[in-house]
């Protein structure tokens, strides 16, 4: 699967029908208002989700690791391990990737914030780095969370 920033996720495209993207890949649909959409499909140790807000159409496409909120440093190790099974970007960032190796391929975030502790592991900190088109979430710089839109 090839994550593209402001584009989508393989074939789950922003812009496309929510219903036809959510369906394509048997996503189950989670929450379902006039406001927002979503559906989510578990992927093992990741979780992909799917978002219209405020219409029918695909606003957002999420990558999750959930290893890390589970295991805590143990899962961030064991993200480093699988990341070659994982989607990546074509310049090769995806879950696992270190900050250094976002940078590397993106170039310094448009917007950068820290706070420590909030990815669940103590005293850890969680990263959101903000390119056009894409957010990242980098736990003690792994990366950890990954959305499109």
């Amino acid at each position: 699967m090839i994550i593209e920033p402001g584009v989508g996720m393989e074939d789950i495209r922003i812009g496309a029908s929510f219903a036809v993207a959510s369906s394509s890949i048997s996503a189950q649909v989670v929450v379902d208002t006039p406001t927002l959409k979503t559906a989510r499909i578990d992927l093992g140790t990741w979780n992909l989700y799917i978002y219209a807000r405020g219409g029918s159409e695909v606003t957002g496409v999420r990558l999750i690791d959930s290893v890390v909120f589970q295991y805590g440093m143990h899962g961030l190790r064991e993200l480093r391990t699988l990341m070659d099974m994982l989607p990546r970007t074509t310049e090769g960032v995806g879950l696992g990737s270190t900050s250094a190796e976002v940078i590397a391929a993106f170039g310094t975030p448009d917007s950068r914030s820290v706070e420590v502790g909030g990815c669940g592991i103590r005293n850890r900190p969680d990263e959101h780095f903000r390119y056009q088109g894409m957010r990242l979430r980098l736990c003690d710089g792994i990366v950890i969370d990954i959305s499109v839109e």
